[in-house]
């Protein structure tokens, strides 16, 4: 059984095609390239499958992962074909998760597999409902991929934080807070990953963003204090000279 989905021009995640299949045995499918990315996920049984990273035996519980714009070739095993569902997809480079192995064991998304396939429930809206469970699916791999570094996590939470919010008034303190650690601790963790303590990185954001819209936009030099995160103009003008060598009423001129 196989289902091609309707491309709804989604941007993140584009579901593409979905099905799933018993294999008799010694059933080979390849060489062969896809576009896109392909999850099967092996329900029962196993087989054999090789990649440009090597040849792995697959069983039950297991996905076998294949990667857009790489040969690969599976093959059932003949005393015991496979039962496997799969889903094929495009995304975002940024939600895939970082996967060094081509065989992920992966029980806990057998659910997911099964609710892609019949979802007969969500007829008008089949590749919305898939959509939500690539990212479920995604979810899971990410999290059991990665490799737990609490300290550098705290470093990205306040990156993303600071990159989010520099434009509002912004506290080192308020940070370490939020994150639930000391504040020196997190200051020395900050320097220890950057390079800069959380001061710096806050202040070289808004400024870089500040020569941005002094570049790009007709704003005064008050409208880009503001909308930086600064509410003394001259201080804003100060810093900013003390950075670029010229003053920002002057800056790209």
């Amino acid at each position: 059984m196989e289902w091609a989905l309707d491309n709804l021009e989604l941007q993140d995640v584009k579901p593409l095609i979905c099905g799933e299949q018993r294999c008799g045995g010694g059933h080979t499918y390849g060489p062969a390239i896809r576009s896109y990315h392909l999850l099967h996920y092996v329900e029962c049984g196993g087989g054999i499958f090789c990649s440009p990273r090597g040849k792995f035996a697959v069983g039950p519980g297991e996905i076998f992962y294949i990667r857009p714009g790489e040969e690969t070739v599976y093959t059932a095993s003949a005393d015991t074909p496979w039962h496997y569902r799969w889903i094929g997809f495009r995304c975002d480079a940024s939600l895939m998760p970082e996967m060094g192995d081509d065989i992920l064991n992966l029980p806990t998304s057998r659910q997911l597999f099964h609710s892609i396939i019949y979802c007969d429930h969500a007829q008008e809206a089949r590749e919305l409902f898939i959509c939500g469970k690539i990212y479920e699916l995604l979810a899971l791999i990410r999290e059991m991929s990665r490799t737990p570094d609490p300290p550098a996590q705290y470093v990205q939470i306040a990156k993303r934080y600071i990159e989010e919010n520099y434009h509002e008034e912004m506290r080192v303190e308020d940070i370490a807070a939020m994150l639930h650690i000391d504040r020196s601790y997190f200051g020395n963790l900050f320097r220890r990953h950057t390079g800069k303590t959380p001061k710096q990185y806050i202040v070289d954001l808004r400024l870089n963003k500040a020569a941005a819209l002094l570049l790009r936009h007709n704003c005064t030099v008050g409208e880009v204090a503001s909308q930086v995160g600064y509410k003394d103009i001259f201080s804003f003008s100060r810093m900013f000279k003390n950075r670029f060598g010229v003053p920002p009423s002057s800056y790209g001129s």
